[in-house]
Formats: C-alpha cells, sequence, structure tokens
C-alpha cells in the first residue's frame, strides 16, 4: 500500500493492518522502544517499535497496525504505524 493511501484518509485505515515498503530516512531508538520515517516516494510515515529500530538508508517492509492519533511522549505525532512484523530488503 502507497504511503500517499494512508495518509489522504487516515481515519478510514486507523486500527487496520496495513504493510508499507520503502527506505528508512530517520531513525530514534531509546531504552525499551524507538520509531523510524519511512518514505516510500508517495509520502512519509513514522512507524512506532518495540524493537532496535533499522538504520537510516536502510529498506524496509513494515507490517502493522495504523493509529491516526499517535501519541509518544504525551505529543501527539499524527498518523503512525506501530510495527508488527518488519523485514530488510
Amino acid at each position: 500500500m502507497k504511503i500517499r493511501q494512508i495518509l489522504g484518509n487516515p481515519n478510514r485505515y486507523d486500527n487496520k493492518m496495513v504493510t508499507v515498503e520503502g527506505t528508512v530516512t530517520q531513525s530514534t531508538s531509546v531504552v525499551v522502544a524507538g520509531t523510524y520515517v519511512v518514505d516510500d516516494g508517495t509520502g512519509t510515515l513514522r512507524v512506532i517499535t518495540n524493537s532496535a529500530t533499522p538504520p537510516k538508508g536502510t529498506p524496509v517492509k513494515v507490517s502493522g497496525r495504523i493509529n491516526s492519533v499517535g501519541l509518544t511522549v504525551g505529543r501527539n505525532i499524527g498518523t503512525v504505524l506501530q510495527e508488527r512484523d518488519r523485514k530488510v530488503k
């Protein structure tokens, strides 16, 4: 699925499982979780993970549940993907 489709109508995909493919453009890790941003050429989507984050420049295929009102550290960060599965391409 293209990120543009998700961001164009986040309520339609809220709480639904999706898979996106793209390249990691940002990556931030903390002790027990992290976030990274995937760019597929149509848009960017922040991914929340309970695993180590992939480094910037890594091509990935990520599956998970969309949350259109994502919160992290008490801050609204918009539409996010809660990672369930990740494969490095």
